[in-house]
């Protein structure tokens, strides 16, 4: 597990962490613009919750390339940087599945 800034899992992810995680629901835009800015980049765990566009961010290029993973209980962590114009995203890697329970 990498260890992450925000996700799209909150709870699980603050557990395993055993730290406070952002969220990338809409709700917590303002949070996560904030922490983006403070830090420049961040790390994001996506899991299955992104199937149901809860996140504020534009998610459909990772959902079309990696949903199936997703969808099998995988996580995709991403860096998310600060860009003129809105956010630039950076693949990091895909679990497997298994090495996050």
């Amino acid at each position: 597990m990498i260890p992450v800034d925000c996700s799209t899992d909150v709870p699980v992810s603050a557990y395993y962490q055993q730290q406070e995680v952002i969220g990338l629901r809409e709700a917590d835009k303002s949070k996560f613009d904030a922490l983006v800015r403070r830090k420049g980049c961040v790390v994001a765990g996506i899991d299955y919750y992104a199937l149901t566009n809860v996140s504020h961010l534009n998610l459909q290029p990772l959902i079309r390339k990696y949903g199936r993973n997703l969808a099998a209980g995988s996580v995709a962590y991403l860096k998310i940087c600060q860009k003129d114009s809105g956010y630039s995203f950076d693949m990091l890697g895909i679990s497997d599945g298994a090495e996050d329970r």
